[in-house]
This record gives C-alpha cells, structure tokens and sequence, in this order.
C-alpha cells in the first residue's frame, strides 16, 4: 500500500504512481492519494487506486484547505480517516509506504496514525 498526499502541486503524485507502476510488477498495490487529481492524468494500469476526498494546504504549509466545499473539514477528516483505516483492514499490505510522512505532511497524521495503530498493522497480512 502507498500514500501519496500532494498538497500543491502534482510533483509528488506523478513521483509517487512512477514508483507505484515499478512496484507493481511484482506485487499488489494499492495507491492511496489525498489531493486533487487533475484532468486526464493517468494512473498506472496495474494498480488500484483510492481517491480520498481531496485536501490541500495552505501556501505557507500551515493549515489544511478543503477542496470541496460540500463539508466541514472535520468531516472531510473523518470521512478520510474511516476511507484509509478500512482500506488498509481489507487490502492488508505487507508494507505501507507513505511518502513524506512523517517527515512532512504532518497536517495528515490524523488520519495515517489509526493505521500504524490497528491490529493489521502488527501483523500484516494475518502473519
């Protein structure tokens, strides 16, 4: 599993789905992404994807920004939090990458911590 939050511009997604695409050939991934998608770009064909309800940051990287104004963004949040931590039960990776965490984009541990906390997490793949 692979978490790709880019907040700005699309720098780190297009990093993140050439690894994913590499990856792939020998393993199932899944490619998470947390930020706006911009038209006609194309994700790798032999991965899956999921598409968390876009969330950027402000300029100076000191607050979280919706995307879409149709929530909160606490309710942005929990909608992530419960998308991630269920994706992460059913796909039960071996490894989970997250790229920048935590390191940076600590805006989003709110909803990457719950995974590295879950029972799946210390025995992945029901080892």
């Amino acid at each position: 599993m692979f978490y790709c939050q880019h907040v700005l511009g699309i720098g780190h997604l297009v990093r993140s789905a050439e690894i994913v695409r590499e990856l792939a050939r020998d393993s199932h991934v899944l490619l998470v992404t947390g930020g706006e998608i911009p038209d006609g770009f194309q994700f790798p064909e032999n991965i899956d994807t999921l598409q968390l309800t876009p969330l950027k940051t402000s300029p100076d990287f000191s607050s979280l920004q919706l995307c879409d104004f149709s929530r909160s963004l606490e309710e942005t949040r929990a909608i992530r939090r419960t998308l991630l931590l269920q994706a992460f039960n059913e796909f039960k990776p071996d490894v989970l990458v997250t790229e920048l965490f935590p390191f940076g984009r600590k805006h989003f541990r709110f909803e990457l911590l719950p995974c590295w906390s879950t029972p799946a997490a210390s025995n992945p793949a029901g080892r």
